[in-house]
């Protein structure tokens, strides 16, 4: 028992009875202090990959309009 409330001291519980971490000063977000060069990456991959998507798209029906006869 002495282990379960040292490990679940930095918890507490919420009103749905669930278990949440407590938040202190060194835990909580600070702007600009969290690197996110992995969120970016992700972004612009999903952006290029729709840009090309668009691309195609517009290539195929201009080749369907030219060479639908």
């Amino acid at each position: 028992m002495a282990q379960q409330t040292q490990r679940d001291e930095h918890l507490y519980s919420t009103e749905h009875g669930t278990l949440t971490e407590k938040t202190t000063p060194e835990t909580e977000y600070k702007y600009g202090h969290m690197d996110v060069t992995e969120q970016k990456r992700t972004f612009e991959g999903f952006i290029k990959f729709w840009i090309y998507l668009f691309g195609a798209t517009l290539a195929i029906l201009a080749f369907l309009a030219i060479f639908a006869t």
